[in-house]
């Protein structure tokens, strides 16, 4: 009488093992997917990233990506510009980098979350200059160690926390410093574009 009942019993425990065999086969199989695409992203984020960083300037980011297909001649004259130039002053430092000067103007008139100032940088810029989040966020982490900006204030917006950064008082001046540094050069430049002009 218990003789079938007593048969089937190993049978749903095959069963049920093997079920969980699958199971098991599947989640692993999802998380080394899942690890093989966000390694992919960081190496193919990093290969983009890496023309344009500058060798060892506390303040130099990459800028945006530079379009497909651009004229050799025009990578290597804006690679140029991107790699760190000295400039005396009353303390020797490295010129600060585009990306690093357009971070620091979004912030000079308002403390602003990181997509106000990723969409302020592309305004500033026209277009020009488009930061991804990661290079932004990164930027923004060194800028705090600098102490040339700082956490003005953090607020919960649909359960994700979005935080405000503003320009400290030696943000300020830096940023003061190096529009007045290159005012000076745009000047001179243009006068000597322009001769007539410039002796007038």
């Amino acid at each position: 009488m218990y003789l079938p009942f007593l048969i089937a019993i190993p049978a749903y425990l095959i069963i049920g093992m093997v079920c969980l065999v699958i199971a098991v086969g599947w989640a692993l199989a999802w998380i080394i997917i899942q690890c093989c695409e966000l390694a992919g992203q960081a190496i193919a984020q990093r290969r983009a990233l890496a023309p344009a960083r500058a060798s060892s300037s506390s303040l130099g980011w990459p800028v945006a990506e530079l379009p497909r297909g651009v004229p050799a001649p025009y990578l290597r004259t804006r690679l140029a510009i991107l790699s760190p130039a000295l400039y005396t002053g009353t303390v020797t430092s490295r010129a600060m980098q585009e990306a690093t000067f357009l971070i620091l103007t979004a912030l000079a008139a308002r403390a602003q979350h990181g997509y106000g100032i990723l969409s302020d940088v592309q305004q500033i810029s026209r277009g020009r200059v488009r930061l991804r989040p990661g290079t932004l966020y990164t930027a923004l982490d060194r800028l705090r160690a600098d102490e040339l900006i700082e956490v003005d204030h953090e607020e919960v917006v649909e359960t994700r926390l979005r935080r405000y950064y503003r320009l400290t008082p030696a943000g300020s001046a830096r940023l003061a410093a190096e529009a007045a540094q290159l005012q000076a050069n745009a000047a001179v430049a243009l006068a000597r574009l322009n001769p007539a002009r410039g002796a007038t």
